[in-house]
């Protein structure tokens, strides 16, 4: 299977991408010697790819920095450090944002929030809880999420409606997610990611913040999509970092 093949393949399992979505690198004719999964492009993810001569790399996270969505024109001291690694050992790079989110993250996220779901739609999730307190909720989320800090307020709320806000919804930037999803009357946010600006928005709401890391949030279902990979294509190796 060549790159083009699995884009093909991608698309025909999942529609179309998202328009953030697509290859950075287009060797659309090299077969696929392994693929490597991660979160975010990183020296580590990069060192290990050329080590082991795969050449498909998968980031759900924009592999430029400044990132597109922040004004970056895919140049500047860290993006031309990646892209010349890259292109030196003739990597590609494949980005799945929305396409991983929808078809996994959102659903792996639902399972381990350990509320009931009361609305999904699209984006948007609300988990019903029997009073918890929001500190006992977070250590419980710790256990299962296997990190050994989170950022929480309003410890002693009781949390009976919480919203979701996996990954970078959380933050400022996408106050458009934040406004729809205190509009289903939710006392608090499960988060990946928030910023100063959210926090002190949520705190004159009185709004309960879980905050677990944008990584750490999406994580596992980026390795649901890792083993639906190797379940799909047993021939070609395929590694989560």
């Amino acid at each position: 299977m060549n790159c083009l093949n699995f884009l093909d393949f991608i698309k025909s399992e999942f529609g179309q991408l998202g328009q953030e979505e697509g290859f950075r690198y287009k060797y659309f004719d090299d077969e696929i010697k392994g693929i490597v999964v991660c979160w975010m492009v990183s020296k580590k993810v990069l060192n290990f790819t050329v080590k082991n001569k795969f050449n498909l790399l998968i980031a759900h996270e924009d592999l430029y920095f400044p990132p597109e969505y922040a004004g970056g024109d895919k140049t500047g001291v860290v993006s031309d450090f990646r892209k010349e690694l890259l292109e030196r050992n003739r990597i590609n790079f494949l980005r799945l944002h929305y396409t991983i989110d929808k078809n996994f993250i959102f659903d792996v996220f639902d399972k381990l929030s350990g509320g009931k779901v009361l609305i999904k739609e699209n984006f948007y999730r609300v988990y019903e809880f029997e009073n918890n307190k929001l500190e006992d909720l977070a250590k419980e989320l710790k256990k299962k999420y296997k990190v050994e800090f989170m950022r929480i307020t309003e410890s002693n709320k009781r949390v009976k409606r919480a919203g979701c806000l996996v990954g970078g919804l959380g933050l400022s930037i996408n106050s458009k997610f934040i406004d729809k999803i205190l509009t289903y009357n939710v006392d608090t946010v499960i988060a990946g990611e928030v910023d100063e600006y959210t926090i002190r928005a949520l705190s004159d709401l009185k709004i309960g913040i879980i905050e677990l890391g944008h990584e750490i949030s999406e994580r596992p279902g980026l390795i649901k999509f890792t083993e639906y990979l190797k379940k799909k294509l047993p021939e070609i190796p395929v590694k989560y970092l």
